[in-house]
């Protein structure tokens, strides 16, 4: 069976399974920036191409008919008690049951829902799970046999749906990326150097956009005061230098054009020794073979992404 995390939770914490991916076959659409024609050329310049748009999807989910319990809580001695698995717990005076035993109430009575339709209950517990976040969350899915590795989206949800014979059975949902593709998850490359010898480090980038770079995020742990140096052998010996002058924490967002410390403070150009502002080196990785060498009392860690162009099947 089919699930998918979202936002650092499983759909098996909700009791419910992916049916189906849907509207999906759309993978990519560009438009080719062009120079206009003239009498003198009868081939326009070519300036590039850009996406039209974002990957998009629908998603189709319905309770795990594994999951589904049938359970009549026991009286005894005056106490109503439940099998282990369904027992609820009580946080600031709210009685809270297990996500895939959800009571409903219906005239005043406690009732358990233990069909295979979702309930009031079930609906509203993953419309907030799902519809909350306001910007684009980790989305992927786990099982089946299409992703020959692991394949990640940053992704809303946006239109909602149900099928429902009488009741709701199957919910709807219209999954928008924020690129026309998916990711790799995260790779992350720690190096240390020292202000007397020089560190190299070979990245391999395999990304599926092969004329374009990867801007990474580095975080950087000085050890001491003193200058560090990120240069790219490969990527015609650019260099980035920077004065660390504490020994605090901190990032270089090469995506965002950024340097902040472990609290989200931007730290300024020129508190880090850097004079000339409009010509700086934001580290990036080519496509293939990179070579990196660092200086500098400090350990280093290049975190990024690769892009994948790849749809989401079930």
């Amino acid at each position: 069976m089919l699930q998918f995390e979202f936002d650092g939770h499983n759909s098996n914490e909700y009791g419910i399974i992916v049916t189906a991916i849907t509207d999906n076959d759309n993978l990519e659409s560009r438009s080719l920036q062009l120079g206009e024609k003239n009498r003198y050329r009868a081939r326009e310049n070519h300036f590039g191409a850009l996406y039209d748009g974002n990957y998009s999807f629908t998603l189709s989910i319905m309770k795990n008919p594994c999951r589904t319990v049938n359970v009549v809580p026991n009286l005894v001695e005056g106490i109503v008690k439940y099998p282990e698995q369904c027992r609820p717990t009580m946080e600031n005076n709210i009685l809270t049951f297990p996500l895939d035993y959800t009571p409903d109430i219906k005239q005043g009575t406690m009732q358990m829902n233990n069909t295979d339709y979702l309930s009031s209950s079930n609906i509203r517990i993953i419309n907030s799970w799902l519809t909350s976040p306001q910007t684009p969350r980790l989305f992927k899915i786990i099982g089946g046999d299409y992703f020959y590795e692991e394949i990640e989206f940053f992704v809303t949800f946006t239109e909602i749906n149900t099928d429902h014979v009488i009741f709701p059975y199957e919910m709807n949902f219209t999954v928008t990326c924020d690129s026309p593709y998916g990711y790799t998850p995260e790779f992350t490359h720690s190096i240390t150097s020292s202000s007397t010898l020089t560190k190299t480090h070979v990245i391999n980038n395999t990304s599926d956009c092969h004329e374009d770079y990867i801007y990474p995020l580095i975080k950087i742990s000085p050890k001491s005061h003193g200058t560090i140096t990120i240069q790219n052998v490969t990527d015609n010996n650019g260099t980035m230098k920077i004065d660390a002058l504490k020994n605090d924490n901190f990032y270089i967002d090469c995506q965002h054009l950024k340097i902040y410390d472990t609290t989200n403070s931007i730290i300024s150009f020129e508190s880090l020794g850097v004079k000339d502002t409009d010509n700086i080196y934001w580290p990036r990785l080519a496509y293939g073979e990179n070579i990196l060498k660092f200086t500098g009392d400090a350990t280093f860690e290049i975190i990024y992404r690769e892009p994948r162009k790849v749809g989401a099947f079930a």
